[in-house]
């Protein structure tokens, strides 16, 4: 699906993507897969664009923002052709809102999901970091300089273990333990987008200061 500027939105697939079981379980709201049955298939698009860029130890993974009311183009490929149907997206006609409205709130939904798209590639990049402590720990052992090479990794470890605890809640991957543990910095900012998208309306000023100071919070974590 492409907008109105050739801009790719969002890419489906007849090919059934190669996950375990338990992945499967812990993602429910993976891409659904192209059907390419013999005989008419229908392929409905839920009108979203692309959620955030998920994590391990996340409860949940915000969908993307609503596509605004507009000029769209589908894109059907198989056996190397390509197929192109413009289509139109209209706006509710029970509903009074303008399309700058709209598309104030667009926008500010995206600005929230690349932020937390970034805030979660960091917490990634950290997990890798301690990762690769482990293994120059692993690489000095029994040597003369284990003892200092384990102290300085723990010191390490130690801030970069702060710095993850500010941004994400580890303990609470499920409903359950989420109840149990305090929302941090990316589950704030995340729980925005349903205060920002509960109505088709343009955003209240709150919810721009909201997103400013969570924003700057989580940039002061990963500078």
């Amino acid at each position: 699906f492409y907008d109105t500027d050739g801009t790719e939105i969002r890419s489906f697939s007849s090919v059934e993507p190669e996950v375990s079981e338990e992945a499967s379980k812990e993602d429910p709201d993976r891409d659904p897969v192209v059907p390419t049955k013999a005989g008419m298939n229908r392929f409905a698009w839920d009108m979203r664009y692309h959620g955030s860029l998920p994590i391990a130890c996340t409860f949940d993974r915000p969908t993307g923002p609503l596509a605004v009311p507009g000029h769209y183009e589908a894109r059907l490929t198989a056996e190397g052709k390509t197929h192109c149907k413009p289509f139109e997206i209209r706006k509710d006609p029970r509903i009074n809102v303008t399309q700058e409205d709209l598309q104030a709130q667009f926008k500010l939904a995206v600005r929230i999901r690349d932020k937390v798209s970034e805030a979660n590639y960091g917490v990634s990049q950290l997990r890798s970091v301690y990762q690769q402590i482990d293994q120059w720990v692993g690489r000095v052992e029994k040597k003369s300089s284990e003892e200092l090479v384990a102290r300085m990794a723990r010191i390490f470890k130690e801030k970069l273990t702060a710095i993850e605890h500010e941004l994400v809640e580890p303990r609470a991957a499920d409903s359950l333990n989420r109840l149990n543990y305090p929302f941090k910095l990316i589950e704030k900012l995340s729980a925005l987008t349903s205060v920002v998208t509960y109505a088709d309306a343009m955003p209240s000023r709150q919810a721009y200061e909201v997103c400013d100071y969570l924003t700057d919070q989580i940039d002061g974590q990963l500078v």
